[in-house]
């Protein structure tokens, strides 16, 4: 498979680990392939009904007007 589509794949996976696991509720894109991909797995992300927010390039599954910080995973 491709680059693109290995990493829409993998964007796949973690979109239903986040969507199965109950006390997470936002993932974020953390890397500039994932940009490059952005617009397939957005509409993947839809599918799967998750909020997906471009300027900050994360998923929730609750709807997040605005970036929080203080969900990112890499904040210390």
């Amino acid at each position: 498979a491709s680059s693109n589509v290995a990493n829409v794949d993998v964007w796949k996976w973690k979109l239903g680990i986040l969507l199965a696991n109950d006390s997470k509720q936002v993932i974020v894109f953390s890397n500039k392939r994932d940009r490059k991909d952005y617009e397939q797995i957005s509409n993947l992300a839809k599918r799967m009904g998750l909020e997906i927010n471009g300027k900050e390039v994360f998923a929730s599954k609750v709807p997040l007007p605005h970036y929080r910080p203080d969900l990112d995973d890499k904040r210390p």
